[in-house]
């Protein structure tokens, strides 16, 4: 049987966990900022050929599609550092029960 981690690998596994979780929500923040600002190109750029042609309600559709994926991905990247840090949070919950269980026993 392998010897359990030592405190000090412990910790480091907890501190990637958040930094993990810190690097989700940096990306999550960036996805929701891009979600919220419009491409650069205005469907107003196409004229009257992108009118007839059906391109301005197209641009329309594929302005509003990757907004809608934009805040997906800020949602998700948000729901993924939760949950590494509520990883982070009760494994050093049970690290530290443990500890005080083989201290008790001691």
């Amino acid at each position: 049987m392998a010897p359990p981690p030592s405190t000090e690998t412990i910790a480091a596994g907890l501190a990637a966990l958040r930094d993990d979780a810190t690097a989700w929500l940096s990306a999550a923040a960036d996805l929701a900022r891009a979600a919220a600002a419009p491409p650069p190109l205005d469907a107003d750029e196409f004229g009257l050929a992108g009118e007839w042609s059906g391109l301005t309600a197209v641009h329309a559709d594929l302005r509003r599609q990757v907004a809608d994926r934009l805040a997906e991905g800020a949602r998700t990247g948000t729901a993924t550092a939760a949950a590494l840090n509520e990883a982070a949070d009760g494994y050093e919950r049970d690290e530290q029960a443990a500890v005080h269980g083989l201290l008790g026993i001691w």
